[in-house]
């Protein structure tokens, strides 16, 4: 039996994700606390300083263009500090479409769009019937 460190309860081992890094092999706080967790910090909106209307591109540094941009240039990403993604959108499109166009990416993209079809297919099923 292991006791979770956040909700103070001894549970089984299986209860609890595995960690490497730590000696036990397990993590402190049990599964259900950490998915509890991780709904509670998704939630949360994304801390935008309206003060900051430029950010740097990192990627764009590197390849010597423009790298300070308007921070409408960088996606959300709630689990950044600054609430934005760190590469321009620009940078995200370029770098996605050029490991698309390799055989591993068109492999992954056709598992995705397969896996999202069939989860939509009863929500497009159902919307004929309606007649939407």
């Amino acid at each position: 039996m292991k006791i979770c460190t956040t909700c103070k309860e001894s549970k089984n081992p299986t209860e609890f994700h595995k960690d490497s890094r730590i000696k036990s092999g397990l993590r402190s706080s049990c599964k259900s606390c950490v998915s509890e967790w991780t709904a509670q910090q998704a939630s949360k909106p994304p801390v935008l300083d309206p003060k900051v209307t430029h950010k740097s591109c990192p990627r764009c540094k590197r390849e010597d263009n423009p790298h300070m941009h308007p921070v409408a240039h960088f996606g959300l990403a709630r689990r950044r500090v600054d609430g934005r993604n760190s590469w321009c959108k620009r940078c995200c499109v370029e770098v996605s479409s050029a490991w698309q166009q390799t055989e591993v990416g068109k492999q992954k993209h056709s598992e995705a769009v397969t896996r999202y079809r069939r989860r939509n297919q009863n929500a497009r099923i159902r919307s004929a019937v309606d007649g939407g």
